[in-house]
């Protein structure tokens, strides 16, 4: 069953979410989870989200950026 997703206020996003200018609508956080292992997020104010895992921490941020643009360019051409 697929998960139903949140709609969040501005303030609550930037709270959680303090990388805001990869991708317009989106905020981002990416952290360390593991020595050496960064968990990349996003989310946008419809709920939407996006994240990567990875070795790197440049790397995960240019993953999920290109996956929230993807969503982006989904909801305009739909």
């Amino acid at each position: 069953m697929k998960k139903r997703s949140t709609a969040l206020s501005v303030n609550d996003l930037v709270k959680d979410y303090p990388i805001f200018c990869a991708v317009t609508g989106w905020h981002f956080r990416c952290r360390e989870v593991g020595p050496g292992q960064y968990l990349a997020e996003g989310r946008d104010q419809c709920g939407r989200s996006v994240s990567a895992h990875g070795t790197d921490h440049n790397a995960a941020l240019a993953d999920f950026t290109r996956f929230a643009r993807e969503i982006q360019h989904r909801g305009r051409s739909s």
